[in-house]
């Protein structure tokens, strides 16, 4: 319980108010005090009208569970005791780091009414989000006396990937193209094609899909069809080092990568592929076997919603180790990585190679926005000039290494985050549809 501002204020006048009665009038000076005395009087009736923690009943309604990039909710309920007129209340809540900074909230209750207000949560972070204090505080009668209440929920909200992502415009035009062909076979010609059913010949079909044997049996010009193989391996590999860990629009770049995998490992369970998962950083993280089937879905979101933060330094040599040593099939890896300098950038080319010798490797980072507007900002002073030098540099060498990566066979990925999930989705269904496992 303590006095509001403005109690401090009426305080300190009053007590003025009587000091300078008393110095006016010496005889009447415990008259002058008679402001002074009302006052306190006044504050002992507020602290005595004011409810207290007795006088309230607080329910809090947890949300199941929160996806990382979206809002959550909690349902705060207040129920006075009939008669108790409490007013405004404010509320605040405590977070971890999980979860944004909440600001103030503000709502008012009615005596002898339940009022709820849904206090909005943001994630910044996956893990378990918890809530770990929660303030009430309201005024007396006349605002004088405000009376603040403490409690302990101990609630804790796992943070997990968004399992049913809300597409972009590009995604969503990757995704209904790949729905309207549905379990139509994909008629490709060539080796590694498996065949599916045979048909009439249409106009402007290879005629190198001819079965001129049975076109001969039935009289007719039959082709062959043929469909993607299906059944091949898919790794997502997830670095989860450093680099990983800085944020771009209010996510970290490890967070943008899960999203983008994410989608693919549907769009892969969904072609009938199977799926693992890797993630690494100074050390082997997680291996998760590769697996078939949309049922595994919700088990990949669970997995990749324990992958941790962490500010050590990625080894491309034990990543790529602990990979040749557990595929002993040809697959398809897919990189969700970062780099600076020139020396983390040569070990993981020459880490990279190994691994493209014996799979197909697709590289996937995101485009380094900073370098980019520093190269381009505006030479304002010696400084800037030195900064843009340096960027531009940096920038060159990443595109050396980006075009030595290439001559190794490893497909490059580097586009804006928010762009990632489409262009990985279409070089997935081109790589399929190539047939280049």
């Amino acid at each position: 319980m303590l006095p509001s501002p403005l109690a401090i204020w009426i305080l300190v006048g009053a007590f003025l108010l009587s000091l300078a009665g008393a110095v006016v009038a010496p005889s009447y000076a415990d008259a002058a005090l008679a402001p002074l005395v009302l006052f306190l009087y006044v504050l002992v009736w507020e602290w005595r009208m004011t409810p207290s923690a007795r006088d309230v009943e607080i329910r809090i309604d947890e949300a199941q569970g929160a996806h990382i990039g979206s809002d959550t909710t909690v349902t705060v309920s207040v129920s006075p005791l009939s008669g108790i007129q409490l007013g405004t209340v404010d509320i605040r809540v405590a977070t971890n780091a999980y979860f944004a900074e909440q600001p103030d909230q503000h709502w008012r209750l009615d005596a002898g009414e339940e009022t709820s207000v849904d206090i909005t949560l943001t994630p910044i972070a996956r893990g378990p989000g918890k809530l770990e204090k929660l303030w009430l505080r309201w005024q007396s009668p006349f605002g004088l006396m405000i009376r603040q209440m403490a409690f302990d929920p101990d609630i804790t909200i796992p943070i997990t990937p968004n399992l049913t992502p809300q597409f972009d415009e590009q995604v969503e035009m990757v995704v209904n193209s790949y729905q309207q062909r549905g379990s139509r076979a994909v008629q490709l010609g060539g080796e590694g094609s498996e065949f599916q059913a045979l048909r009439k010949r249409s106009s402007g079909d290879d005629t190198r899909i001819i079965d001129w044997k049975r076109s001969a049996r039935y009289r007719t010009l039959l082709v062959k069809e043929f469909e993607v193989e299906r059944n091949q391996q898919v790794i997502l590999s997830f670095d989860t080092g450093y680099l990983m860990s800085q944020q771009r629009d209010g996510l970290s770049n490890l967070d943008h990568s899960i999203n983008a995998g994410m989608l693919l490992a549907n769009i892969c369970l969904r072609e009938g592929d199977r799926l693992g998962l890797f993630a690494f950083d100074s050390q082997i993280r997680t291996f998760a076997a590769p697996v078939a089937g949309l049922a595994a879905y919700p088990i990949i979101g669970e997995t990749l919603a324990h992958l941790d933060y962490c500010q050590e330094e990625t080894n491309y040599t034990l990543a790529t180790s602990h990979l040749l040593s557990q595929l002993q099939r040809r697959s398809l890896l897919v990189f969700f990585t970062d780099f600076v300098d020139t020396v983390s950038a040569s070990l993981m080319a020459d880490n990279l190679k190994k691994l493209a010798a014996h799979h197909l490797v697709v590289f996937m980072t995101h485009q380094n926005r900073f370098l980019q507007e520093e190269e381009q900002a505006l030479p304002g002073s010696m400084e800037q000039v030195g900064r843009s030098v340096v960027a531009g540099s940096m920038l060159q060498e990443r595109h050396s290494l980006m075009r030595e990566l290439e001559m190794m066979g490893v497909h490059i990925l580097e586009v804006p985050h928010e762009r990632a999930a489409a262009r990985l989705i279409n070089e997935y269904l081109s790589i399929k549809h190539r047939e280049l496992l």
